[in-house]
């Protein structure tokens, strides 16, 4: 091609569209496809017991109730909560996950 015709044909503004029979097929074809799969469900199964296990943490903490805060005593209560805390929250996961079904 010569520089002239590159020219003119970059100066040419032609759209270029599929034909409607093409794209009525294509559209059938997704369409079709959709409608053959069908819908994940949602695992209820799975979320169920992580739901009742977070509410019954949460109703034992607020039956519980939080001791009555002392300067003194704060780094005693630190150092009891920070471990369980840190282990409860690594068995959350380990079963959040096993539950999921991801294992190596």
């Amino acid at each position: 091609m010569s520089p002239n015709e590159i020219e003119r044909a970059l100066r040419d503004d032609r759209t270029i569209a599929p034909s409607p029979e093409f794209a009525g097929r294509v559209m059938r074809v997704v369409r079709q496809r959709a409608d053959e799969r069908e819908a994940l469900a949602f695992p209820w199964r799975r979320l169920a017991p992580g739901l009742a296990l977070c509410a019954a943490i949460v109703a034992v903490g607020l039956v519980g109730g939080a001791p009555p805060l002392r300067v003194e005593s704060t780094l005693a209560q630190a150092v009891t909560w920070i471990p369980s805390v840190l282990a409860g929250s690594y068995a959350l996961v380990w079963w959040s996950l096993r539950l999921a079904g991801f294992r190596r």
